[in-house]
């Protein structure tokens, strides 16, 4: 279970969706910089699903026939049409940081498209949608020494961030589990414990 270096977890976690390292797959790190034509330049933006270089795992399990369900998995955004469920991990494309973007994915409750395939399931899943605002003093205590005053700092906001991605995948898997049982592989990632 040893880690591969650099130990970035866009690069790693692809790693483990396609068995290729870093070279193989075609993501190497948390972003990349960017022109608007696509071109490199100054703009630094997250990776996304359409520049992995190789198959996945929900790829190659379609091409066998099988399904799969796949729940924020780290660059999975915008999601492939795959056969089974795809919820992604979206990052803002444009990172400004600060408390209004994540650094980590999530699903976003004002839905910028492709965060769900099928892309009809976002509305289903939209009600169970944790909001760092959400994240309770109480919540937040369970896992780190702060004060109610203390809410609003950066390292508390991050943990906010990735706590209510883990409860909404938590739940978003839940209700798939109840509601399709039967895809062949499931994969979920929790990124408070990445």
């Amino acid at each position: 279970l040893e880690s591969m270096l650099p130990s970035k977890s866009p690069a790693l976690w692809t790693t483990v969706a396609t068995g290729k390292g870093f070279d193989g797959h075609g993501i190497n790190d948390f972003t990349e910089v960017v022109r608007e034509d696509g071109t490199r330049n100054d703009r630094v933006m997250h990776m996304t699903s359409n520049q992995r270089t190789t198959k996945a795992l929900w790829n190659m399990l379609g091409d066998a026939g099988e399904s799969s369900a796949f729940v924020g998995w780290w660059v999975t955004w915008p999601a492939e049409s795959v056969q089974g469920v795809m919820v992604t991990s979206h990052v803002p494309l444009e990172q400004t940081g600060g408390k209004a973007s994540p650094t980590k994915g999530t699903l976003l409750p004002d839905d910028p498209g492709g965060q769900t395939w099928p892309a009809e399931l976002f509305d289903d899943l939209r009600g169970l949608i944790r909001t760092p605002e959400s994240v309770t003093f109480a919540e937040a205590r369970r896992f780190m020494d702060v004060r109610e005053d203390e809410m609003d700092r950066d390292v508390v906001e991050g943990f906010r961030w990735a706590y209510a991605a883990d409860e909404t995948y938590r739940a978003v898997i839940a209700k798939l589990l109840t509601e399709q049982p039967d895809h062949d592989l499931w994969g979920l990632y929790f990124n408070g414990i990445d």
